[in-house]
């Protein structure tokens, strides 16, 4: 029998939009053995029956002062287990001051090519132990998406990952679901729309006439830094390190094989030629977060993983 593995993964902020955000087109998923993956759901759904909330998807945008208690519960849940079992969490998200040098693509063409390059580099396959008298078997649920030219591309690409990775004894099953269905990809759907907001300093923006933040914008902070907190601290205890960004790339600590072992891992994907945009450094930013003029540097640069 093959050893079964299972990612789960989701994107967010993956359209532009305006006012544009300096990070975007967020890919967050968790992996693990099959068995190690179907207790977290099971368990997940056990802790979910103690909500005050109801039971409507667990989403970002859902977020309200009825359930914000609950949301905090059922991470504080899902970081436990992470920690119990043998279960990665992997982000990987763009920043618009690295930009791209070549023909222009598409928001959805970019995110389908970005998926494909989150899950072959991301999650460290190529280093799960090989065993001499089985195969192994990854299975792959990806949040749906409505482009169905995409979906068949990306699922081209994906089941032939093994023989690019070099493991010819890994075999890829791509399967679309509807993340409602499942409360792990719920949660990655909170920690990259936290991200997302607490790094493009959405809690400072205000619209016309506003002053200070509205009661939206204190809640979403208030549970942004939560989880940056919670990642924060399995990442520094699994590391002993004090080090941990939620906008910058994680380190290897001298050994690429922790791209599998390491519990959080953080990518900030930059193509591979680029130049730089220094209107989108921090210190050029309005106060929201907000851009105000271009500032791109000459130089093209050239950048791998």
């Amino acid at each position: 029998m093959p050893d079964v593995y299972e990612l789960c993964a989701d994107e967010a902020w993956t359209h532009g939009g305006l006012p544009l955000n300096r990070y975007w087109c967020f890919f967050g998923g968790v992996f693990g053995s099959e068995s190690d993956i179907d207790r977290l759901e099971q368990n997940l759904k056990s802790d979910r029956v103690f909500f005050s909330s109801g039971n409507r998807e667990i989403k970002w945008t859902n977020l309200n002062n009825d359930n914000i208690d609950d949301y905090a519960f059922i991470l504080d849940q899902f970081f436990d287990y992470m920690n119990r079992y043998d279960i990665i969490y992997r982000q990987m998200f763009l920043d618009r001051m690295f930009v791209y040098e070549g023909n222009p693509i598409s928001d959805i063409d970019l995110q389908y090519k970005l998926y494909y390059q989150y899950i072959k580099h991301h999650f460290g396959f190529q280093y799960l132990p090989r065993s001499s008298d089985a195969s192994i078997h990854i299975r792959l649920r990806l949040d749906t998406h409505s482009s169905q030219d995409h979906r068949g591309q990306l699922t081209k690409f994906l089941v032939s990952l093994g023989p690019q990775i070099s493991r010819n004894d890994i075999s890829f099953d791509p399967v679309f679901v509807n993340s409602s269905r499942f409360l792990r990809l719920q949660v990655c759907d909170l920690i990259m729309g936290a991200a997302g907001f607490y790094g493009n300093r959405h809690h400072k923006r205000r619209a016309s006439g506003q002053r200070g933040m509205s009661s939206k914008q204190k809640l979403r902070l208030r549970l942004a830094k939560y989880i940056y907190g919670k990642l924060r601290d399995i990442h520094n205890s699994d590391r002993s390190t004090n080090s941990f960004n939620w906008f910058e790339n994680t380190g290897h600590d001298g050994s690429k094989e922790n791209r599998l072992t390491h519990k959080i891992r953080i990518w900030k994907f930059i193509p591979s030629n680029y130049r730089i945009d220094h209107g989108w450094k921090n210190s050029s930013l309005s106060s929201s977060g907000e851009y105000i003029r271009k500032d791109i540097s000459k130089e093209v640069y050239t950048l791998g993983y």
